[in-house]
Parts: C-alpha cells; structure tokens; sequence
C-alpha cells in the first residue's frame, strides 16, 4: 500500500509538472505571437509616418521605396551611359580630327589607316585605365569628407561643362583633355554608386536585394545604351544626346534628398 501510494504521488507530481511545462510554452508562443504583431503595427506605423522602422542600427523598412529605386536606377543609369561612352566615343574623336588619311586599296578590299594607334593608344590608356586608378581612392576619400549633394553636383556639372567644350572646340589636343576630365568625374562618381547598391539605410534591409538588383541592372542598361550612341550614331549626335543624358542626371541628384 506504502509503494502504490508513493507510485501514485509520483505520477501526479511529473502530471503537475507537464501541465506547468505546457503552460509556460503556450505563454512563451502567445507572447511571441503578441510582440510580432506590435512590431508590424509599429512598422506600418512609421512608414505611413515617413520614417524607417529601425532594429539597432539596421533599417528594416523605409518609405517611399518604389520612389527611392527609380532614383537610384536613373542616377546609375546615367552614371554608367556617360562613362562607359566615353570609351567608344574618343577613339571616334581622334578618327574623325584626323585629315590627311591615305587610302590603300588591296584587290577589292579598300583598307583605311583612318584608325587609332601608335601614340594615340597610349592616350586612350591613360583616358580609360588612369582616370579609374586615379579617380576611385579619391571618390572614396572625399565621399567620407563631402556630402552627397554639393559633391555630386560639382562633379555633374564639371561633365556637362566638358561635353559643351568639345562640342564647340575644334583642337584634338583639347578634346582629349576634355574626355579625360568626364572620365576621371564618372570615376570618382561612380564611387557612389557602388556605396548605394549596398546602402541599407536607403533601400531598407528588407529589400535591399531587389533595390540593389534594379539599380545595378539599370546601370548596365546604360552601359549598353552609352555605347551604342558613340558606335552608331555620328559623333555630334552622340555628344548632344550624352549632354542631354548628362543634363537628367543633374535633376536626379538634386532629386536624391534621402542621401543628403
């Protein structure tokens, strides 16, 4: 009877014990449960507020997102159009300053020596290579020191006014420095551009990785676009419509307010 009875206490001991186990579990889930629900009511909150639901130092959420993205893919945009037509367009530069061309004929295969090289290969090497070397460590430099608005603007308005000189300067020498100039600003732009793609506080942690992908592939759009303008288009044309492009990109910046 003593060990039945002791037996029996036992059981309902470890039955008590169960039962506070499960108590405390379904306490745990209710209040975990209760904290998500606050925490999507505070998100909700801040942004139809205008400001970034925050945990620690991230931002989870920020406003205006499909605004900021279409931002950030304009200024990639005509960021990478700019500079990487640039590349195309110089050795078209030098070809069509060049006067005095012989032509050699072989069979019926008409040969040009309306063509870059010698000396001009290094010009473009120094252009397209150097600009970059150079321009990168002094775009990271001065984007810790300078803010977004007043540096953008300066560099955007330097390229602007480089593309209005070649337009109306008729020295190789001069049009080659002019270029120069518009690479190394895109390069030192460009800085910028790489910082933003993985800037969480513009995008939002949430979605950095969409805002991140649609300006990235915008910028390669512009690549392409850049590049093809300088290839297939006369040379004034595409100077005139680079202008334009580089005119927009002065608007987006001044547009940017979530980086100032």
């Amino acid at each position: 009877v003593e060990y039945g009875s002791t037996r029996s206490g036992r059981v309902v001991s470890e039955n008590q014990d169960r039962n506070e186990e499960a108590m405390d579990q379904a306490m745990d889930r209710a209040m975990d449960q209760a904290m998500d629900q606050a925490e999507m009511s505070s998100v909700e909150t801040d942004s139809k507020s205008g400001r970034g639901k925050q945990i620690g130092d991230q931002t989870l959420v920020v406003p205006n997102f499909a605004l900021r993205v279409t931002k950030s893919s304009l200024f990639s945009f005509c960021n990478y159009c700019v500079g990487y037509g640039n590349i195309i367009l110089l050795p078209w530069l030098m070809r069509s300053y060049r006067k005095d061309v012989e032509l050699e004929s072989v069979g019926e295969n008409k040969c040009s020596d309306h063509i870059v090289h010698g000396s001009q290969l290094l010009i473009l090497t120094a252009v397209t290579g150097a600009t970059n070397v150079i321009g990168r460590p002094i775009g990271y430099f001065l984007w810790k020191r300078i803010k977004f608005l007043p540096f953008q603007l300066v560099l955007t308005i330097v390229m602007i006014l480089s593309f209005a000189l070649i337009l109306g300067i008729d020295n190789l020498i001069a049009v080659q420095i002019l270029i120069a100039i518009t690479k190394f600003c895109f390069s030192v732009q460009h800085v910028e551009i790489a910082i933003l793609l993985y800037d969480y506080e513009y995008f939002g942690m949430s979605r950095l990785d969409l805002g991140s992908c649609i300006s990235n592939a915008s910028g390669m759009l512009g690549c392409i676009v850049g590049s093809s303008l300088a290839a297939f288009l006369p040379t004034q044309i595409a100077l005139y419509i680079t202008l334009a492009i580089t005119c927009v990109e002065i608007v987006v910046v001044c547009l940017m307010k979530e980086r100032f």
